[in-house]
This record gives structure tokens, sequence and C-alpha cells, in this order.
């Protein structure tokens, strides 16, 4: 079986794998990045290529995340380059990691290989049916894919709900506001701003960032609702534009002036005598705080539905799976978002947007 990526999503040729318990090998590419993904029944029991060079990335996985220091580092890389061998093998057989927390890290790293390329748009893929080849079936318990897709489905209908607030992927912007030392942005929307030089689209903004697509794109569209940002120059490509029809857009046209609205107040600190128009401000944020909250819960329990075939019985069902955090579900009062599921009709109820 192979393809091309947008024919079938890497999210849809997982749920095909998985459904079908299918054994072997899937390897995708997109954009000079390529992935390979060991599967037995069905579930997936490595994401670690063994025929790689002595820059394994597993390797250096494993020293980015302290599970390795400098100096074992460039003793694996010198026995591979000498003897050969695997990496897993070489860091049991010189005790450098032990079984259990060597363990743990292939499925950390699978997880950070499925999340990476679920995100994937374009490409390739070739699945090759096979019982052979797995390089840590005595090692890495295998993972179940449905919390994984059912992520991957939330996140798809969050991205493309904050792209209709936003110009096209292939849409330069630059930077129209002059004071933007002015502006006390964070950490993270600073990180974002620096990458915007009048030259790259969103798309290649995305690919630079260090946060991961959502959170990127969700500060974009603050950036925009903030004036801070603007187009630079706009060149369609076939495929990519957003549709919307003229409701929709006027929605959207309104649902930003309440996101620059809301955004506004938490980025500017307003000052004491500003009474009771500081008051209202509050309010209109909350309530578009609320409001997204709300649709993250309806992404979430949609992306339930499409792999499980039916809606949770309860909210919580949502954290358990790992769909959502125990915060997500709740209100501004920390009390959980009223929910009623409707088996009979399989649909559900939730408090109005």
């Amino acid at each position: 079986m192979r393809g091309e990526l947008g024919t079938f999503s890497v999210a849809e040729i997982l749920q095909l794998i998985g459904s079908q318990e299918k054994s072997g090998v899937l390897r995708v590419k997109s954009k000079g990045k390529s992935a390979v993904l060991f599967f037995e029944t069905g579930q997936v029991v490595s994401t670690r290529e063994r025929r790689q060079g002595a820059r394994d990335p597993f390797l250096f996985y494993l020293h980015e995340n302290s599970a390795i220091g400098l100096e074992d580092l460039n003793k694996v890389m010198e026995i591979r380059q000498g003897d050969g061998g695997d990496t897993v093998d070489i860091l049991l057989g010189e005790n450098i990691v032990d079984k259990a927390a060597l363990a743990e890290k292939l499925s950390q790293y699978a997880y950070q290989t499925l999340d990476t390329i679920v995100k994937w748009e374009t490409g390739t893929y070739d699945f090759r049916a096979s019982g052979d080849g797995n390089p840590d079936k005595d090692i890495m318990k295998p993972l179940r894919l449905e919390p994984i897709l059912m992520e991957a489905l939330r996140r798809k209908d969050e991205v493309e709900e904050i792209r209709r607030f936003l110009p096209s992927l292939d849409t330069r912007i630059k930077i129209c506001e002059p004071n933007i030392e002015e502006l006390q942005l964070d950490d993270d929307d600073a990180s974002v701003l620096i990458l915007i030089d009048g030259k790259k689209t969103i798309d290649e903004i995305l690919e630079e960032s260090s946060a991961d697509e959502v959170e990127t794109l969700d500060i974009l569209e603050k950036l925009f609702a903030l004036g801070v940002v603007s187009i630079t120059e706009k060149q369609a490509l076939p495929g990519r534009m957003i549709a919307s029809s003229p409701v929709r857009s006027a929605a959207v046209a309104a649902a930003i002036v309440v996101a620059a609205v809301a955004l506004r107040l938490f980025v500017f600190a307003p000052s004491p005598s500003e009474g009771t128009q500081v008051y209202a401000l509050r309010a209109s944020a909350a309530d578009f705080v609320d409001s997204r909250e709300v649709q993250n819960l309806h992404f979430a329990l949609d992306a339930h539905r499409q792999v499980t075939g039916t809606y949770p019985g309860s909210l919580s069902d949502l954290v358990t799976t790992g769909l959502l955090v125990q915060s997500q579900i709740e209100d501004r009062h920390g009390g959980v978002y009223s929910y009623m599921l409707v088996a009979s009709e399989n649909r559900y109820v939730l408090p109005p947007l």
C-alpha cells in the first residue's frame, strides 16, 4: 500500500492499519523529512530505524532528553563508526542505560514521532506487510493507536478552526507595529514574532517555530488581532485557500473583533482609573475564552466519535484517553462543564457557544 499524502491523511492511514490489525513497516516522507513505524497486529512497536549511520536520531534524542551524557553519546557513536552495531544493543551491552529506562524512552520517542507525522499534510507513504524487521519487539511495550488518533483528529479540527481567522498559509506577513517592545509579549509570543521578517510565509514560520502547530497558529491569530502583523504579499497556491461563505466571513470578522478586545486586555495592563470600562472588557474577554474552551470540547468529542464510533459517557473520559487535561473540561469557576450524552441518538448536549 503506497500513495500520496492528501488523498489519505496520516491519521487515516494509521487508523486503517490499526483497525485491520496489520503487521509491517510504514515509511512516511514529507518535505525532506522521513519516519518509519513498525507495526505488530495493528499496534506500534517501534519508530526507530536500525539502519542509521553513526548519527542515529534516537541516540541524539536520548542525549537531548538527559537520558545519556555527552561522554556516553560520543562513546556509542565511536562504537557504531568502528564495529557497527545497533544503538540499543550498544546501550544495553555497555550498561549505559538499563532496559526499563530504555523501554520508557523508546515509547516516548515513538509518541513524539507519531505526534509529528500526523501533522504532515503532503508527502508520500509506503506500507509493506511483514512480520519481520521489528527492532525493539522484546523491549518496548506496544502502543495503542486510539488515543494518538483521537488527539490527531482533535488537533486537526482545532487547526482548521484557527486557520479560518488567518490568511492562507502561503501568505507572506510582516511586522507593522513599530513599538513592539511596549507590547509586553510573553516569551512564546516573542519567539514567533522574531521569525516574521516580511519574506517568510505563514507555512514557513510554522516550520521554523519551536512551538507546535496549534500554539504557533494561535499566537499568529493573536498578533493579527492586535494589529502587530499584517500581510506583505499573497501568492495563492492551488488548493491552499480556505473557502468561506459571506455569513461565515461576517462571523469570523466579528469573532476577530472580540478576540482583539480579549487579547488586548491581557497584553496591555489597564490602569485602575479605567473603572467600569475595565470590568466590561474583562467580561468580554472571559466570554471569548469560555467560547474557545467550549469549542475545544466539541473538537475533542468529535475526535472521540470518529475513532470509537460513539461519544464518551462523560467529559472525564476525554481526560482518561488523553485528549484533554482536567482543566480543559472545567469552566472559569472550577466546575466541570455540563455535558449530557443522548446515547439513543448518538449525540450530546453542551452549553451553547
